[in-house]
Protein backbone atom coordinates (compact mmCIF):
# COMPACT_ATOMS: atom_id res chain seq x y z
CA UNK A 1 0.00 0.00 0.00
CA UNK A 2 1.49 3.56 -1.06
CA UNK A 3 1.02 6.59 1.11
CA UNK A 4 0.45 9.82 -0.21
CA UNK A 5 -0.03 13.27 1.40
CA UNK A 6 -2.15 15.31 -0.87
CA UNK A 7 -4.06 18.44 -0.66
CA UNK A 8 -7.97 18.40 -1.13
CA UNK A 9 -7.47 20.38 -4.21
CA UNK A 10 -5.24 18.22 -5.95
CA UNK A 11 -7.11 15.19 -5.98
CA UNK A 12 -8.12 13.85 -9.29
CA UNK A 13 -12.01 13.68 -9.89
CA UNK A 14 -12.31 10.04 -8.97
CA UNK A 15 -10.38 9.49 -6.16
CA UNK A 16 -11.92 13.51 -4.95
CA UNK A 17 -15.53 11.62 -5.42
CA UNK A 18 -14.48 8.75 -3.22
CA UNK A 19 -13.54 11.10 -0.40
CA UNK A 20 -16.68 13.17 -0.66
CA UNK A 21 -18.64 9.40 -0.72
CA UNK A 22 -16.59 8.51 2.50
CA UNK A 23 -16.93 12.21 4.36
CA UNK A 24 -20.89 12.17 3.59
CA UNK A 25 -20.98 8.70 5.55
CA UNK A 26 -18.13 9.46 8.00
CA UNK A 27 -16.59 12.02 10.41
CA UNK A 28 -13.06 11.33 10.26
CA UNK A 29 -10.43 11.92 13.12
CA UNK A 30 -8.58 15.03 12.40
CA UNK A 31 -4.87 15.32 12.68
CA UNK A 32 -2.61 18.37 12.74
CA UNK A 33 0.82 17.98 11.17
CA UNK A 34 4.14 20.04 10.10
CA UNK A 35 4.01 19.91 5.94
CA UNK A 36 6.05 22.46 4.10
CA UNK A 37 7.27 24.53 7.08
CA UNK A 38 3.39 25.15 8.07
CA UNK A 39 1.40 22.99 10.70
CA UNK A 40 -1.57 22.21 8.42
CA UNK A 41 -4.68 20.01 9.20
CA UNK A 42 -6.25 16.55 7.40
CA UNK A 43 -7.14 13.79 8.02
CA UNK A 44 -6.47 9.65 6.20
CA UNK A 45 -8.17 7.92 4.03
CA UNK A 46 -7.83 4.49 1.75
CA UNK A 47 -8.79 4.05 -1.85
CA UNK A 48 -7.80 1.19 -4.18
CA UNK A 49 -4.71 0.14 -2.02
CA UNK A 50 -2.99 3.61 -1.46
CA UNK A 51 -3.38 5.71 1.72
CA UNK A 52 -3.98 9.01 1.62
CA UNK A 53 -3.28 12.00 4.34
CA UNK A 54 -5.34 14.38 2.73
CA UNK A 55 -4.73 17.88 3.32
CA UNK A 56 -7.96 20.19 4.07
CA UNK A 57 -6.68 23.35 1.75
CA UNK A 58 -10.44 23.75 1.23
CA UNK A 59 -13.33 23.90 2.78
CA UNK A 60 -14.81 20.56 2.81
CA UNK A 61 -18.60 20.81 3.97
CA UNK A 62 -18.68 17.70 6.16
CA UNK A 63 -14.93 18.48 7.88
CA UNK A 64 -15.57 20.83 10.55
CA UNK A 65 -11.60 22.02 11.62
CA UNK A 66 -12.05 23.11 15.10
CA UNK A 67 -9.05 22.61 17.47
CA UNK A 68 -11.03 20.68 19.92
CA UNK A 69 -11.51 17.88 16.75
CA UNK A 70 -7.45 17.21 16.37
CA UNK A 71 -4.90 14.62 17.80
CA UNK A 72 -2.00 16.80 18.38
CA UNK A 73 0.28 13.80 19.13
CA UNK A 74 3.00 12.20 17.71
CA UNK A 75 3.76 12.71 14.16
CA UNK A 76 6.79 11.69 13.36
CA UNK A 77 5.20 8.46 11.77
CA UNK A 78 3.32 10.47 9.58
CA UNK A 79 6.75 12.44 7.89
CA UNK A 80 8.41 8.92 7.18
CA UNK A 81 5.04 6.67 6.57
CA UNK A 82 3.88 9.18 3.50
CA UNK A 83 5.16 10.56 0.17
CA UNK A 84 5.23 14.32 -0.88
CA UNK A 85 2.63 16.18 -2.32
CA UNK A 86 1.47 15.15 -5.60
CA UNK A 87 -1.35 14.53 -7.65
CA UNK A 88 -3.24 11.58 -6.18
CA UNK A 89 -5.07 9.32 -8.44
CA UNK A 90 -2.03 9.47 -11.29
CA UNK A 91 -0.14 6.64 -11.93
CA UNK A 92 4.01 7.37 -11.17
CA UNK A 93 5.66 6.68 -14.52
Amino acid sequence: MRSIVVKYSKLTKPVREAVDNFLNDNDPDLISFPYGGKLMKGFIFNHDDNRYLVINDVLIENVEMDDDDMDDGDVSEIETDFEGEGTAGEEEE
